[in-house]
C-alpha cells in the first residue's frame, strides 16, 4: 500500500491523538529514504506525550527542508499554505519551523532521573 493511501486511511481514525501520531509516523517513513528523520516538537510533542490532555492545532517537526522533502510532502497530498503544509479539506496541518534542534531554539531532551517514569509509550508501557 502506498504511503499516500495509508495517510488517507489515517484520516478516518476518530481519536485525534491516534490520528496525529499515525500521520507523524507516515511522514517520518516517507522522509527516511532521503535521509531526513523529522522530530516532533512543540505542542504536538506535548499532546502526544500527555495522550491528548493538551491540544494543539498543528504538528511541528524539526527536519531538513529541501526540494526533495517538499516533493515528498506534496506527493503525500499536502499543499503548502503559508508556513504550513495542509491536507486540503481537512484539519491536518504540519509545520517545519526549523531544520535543527539547537540550544536556544527550544530544543532539548528529557533525560535524567527527574524524568524517570513520566509518560508512556504508545503501547502503554512506561517510558
Amino acid at each position: 500500500m502506498s504511503l499516500k493511501k495509508e495517510l488517507l486511511e489515517c484520516l478516518q481514525i476518530k481519536d485525534k491523538n491516534e490520528r496525529q501520531i499515525s500521520i507523524a509516523g507516515i511522514i517520518t517513513k516517507a522522509l527516511e529514504p532521503i535521509g531526513i528523520t523529522p522530530v516532533v516538537v512543540g505542542g504536538a510533542a506535548v499532546e502526544f506525550y500527555t495522550l491528548g490532555q493538551y491540544a494543539t492545532m498543528d504538528m511541528d517537526f524539526v527536519g531538513i527542508i529541501n526540494n526533495e522533502m517538499k516533493e515528498i510532502m506534496a506527493g503525500l497530498g499536502f499543499a503548502k499554505e503559508g508556513r504550513y503544509w495542509r491536507i486540503p479539506a481537512t484539519d491536518i496541518m504540519v509545520e517545519f519551523p526549523s531544520d535543527r534542534l539547537a540550544p536556544g531554539s527550544g530544543g532539548g531532551t528529557l533525560e535524567g532521573p527527574e524524568f524517570k517514569g513520566m509518560g508512556q509509550d504508545i503501547d502503554g508501557s512506561p517510558l
